[in-house]
């Protein structure tokens, strides 16, 4: 159900856009489950859900040029198939007593969000805007791990190798499988700024500009070590973008830049050595320029990461000690610059 509603508040315009969804969910699992003696046998499982989602939204002109925004509202996302169905399956070549499963209780991903923005268009192709949000996510999927006994997962020992069996026949295994991580929330703060130079001379009226300052705050995703709390951020504090652009006639320029502050990889947590790994900052200078011929026809290039990031993972122990965790290093990767021509036509 949604209505839109307009009218007017102390002589200026009021929209809002007001609704709500039920939503119902039915699982059915039809696989094969271990039968505790080495086989496998069909198995059943039925479970369902339910979700209400309320949603609201508004924008208020405080003046002509000055916009005050709102909404509030509530999501979810159901947890993949392949999550949920519960077979076992050997990790890597099956030396280590590893197993990867699923996980048929896992709940689905919700959110809620509540938001608000003060937009001033100051100028033709001019705006200026400040904006808030709070965001609150509940089930959020990660990986987890549980260790079981070699009986319980019903697999033939045949598929590992007989040295894990020297020192026990029913060894322990290490099931690793998705879970519900911990409820969390994210605050921030986005300031926008775009402006058109078209009061300017000729040719210099073609310019532009515009970028965007993100501040992000993780409240909730927490590592004990050592009996001291750690909280690490799940999405990055800063994240800034600039870019200039010049458009006039057929010619099309843009120069941007973007960049964002390191985050940690919280579906891994961090070990038992007190290291979490967090992906590094990064940022990329990326340009295009393009002609159009005419009003059908426009060739394009576009040239991307011409800073040749290099992006990776590094481990980071909470306390600080050895060394700089620059050298723990891991999944390296510099993708190199990347360039292409395009010739777009409209018919």
């Amino acid at each position: 159900m949604q209505t839109d509603l307009e009218t007017e508040v102390f002589g200026r315009t009021l929209r809002t856009n007001i609704g709500v969804r039920h939503v119902k969910t039915d699982v059915d699992i039809d696989n094969f489950l271990t039968d505790g003696q080495g086989g496998f046998a069909p198995a059943n499982r039925v479970s369902e859900y339910s979700h209400t989602l309320p949603s609201a939204s508004l924008a208020y002109n405080l003046m002509r040029d000055l916009v005050l925004r709102g909404s509030v509202g509530k999501t979810f996302k159901r947890s993949s198939v392949s999550a949920i169905s519960k077979t076992y399956g050997v990790r890597g070549t099956g030396g280590n007593l590893e197993v990867n499963a699923g996980n048929p209780e896992l709940l689905s991903e919700e959110s809620s969000s509540r938001d608000w923005g003060l937009e001033w268009y100051f100028a033709k192709g001019g705006v200026l805007a400040l904006a808030g949000y709070d965001k609150s996510f509940t089930g959020r999927l990660a990986n987890g791990e549980s260790v079981k006994k070699f009986d319980e997962i019903g697999l033939p020992k045949s598929l590992f190798t007989s040295n894990n069996f020297t020192l026990s026949d029913n060894p322990d295994v290490t099931v690793f499988l998705p879970k519900n991580a911990e409820a969390f929330s994210i605050k921030g703060l986005e300031l926008a700024y775009q402006q058109s130079f078209s009061f300017l001379p000729a040719p210099f009226n073609g310019l532009g500009v515009y970028g965007s300052y993100t501040k992000n705050k993780t409240l909730g995703v927490d590592r004990i070590w050592k009996g001291n709390t750690y909280s690490v951020p799940l999405v990055p504090e800063d994240a800034y973008s600039v870019a200039a652009y010049y458009e006039k006639g057929p010619v099309f320029l843009r120069v941007a830049y973007n960049h964002k502050s390191e985050w940690a990889s919280t579906d891994t947590g961090a070990n038992n050595y007190g290291f979490q790994r967090f992906n590094i900052a990064r940022g990329y200078l990326d340009a295009s320029v393009g002609y159009k011929f005419n009003k059908a026809l426009e060739v394009r290039f576009d040239a991307i990461n011409l800073t040749n990031t290099k992006t990776c993972e590094v481990f980071r122990e909470f306390e600080g000690r050895f060394g700089d965790e620059n050298s723990r290093i891991e999944g390296g990767l510099q993708a190199g610059r990347g360039f292409s021509i395009s010739l777009r036509g409209n018919f």
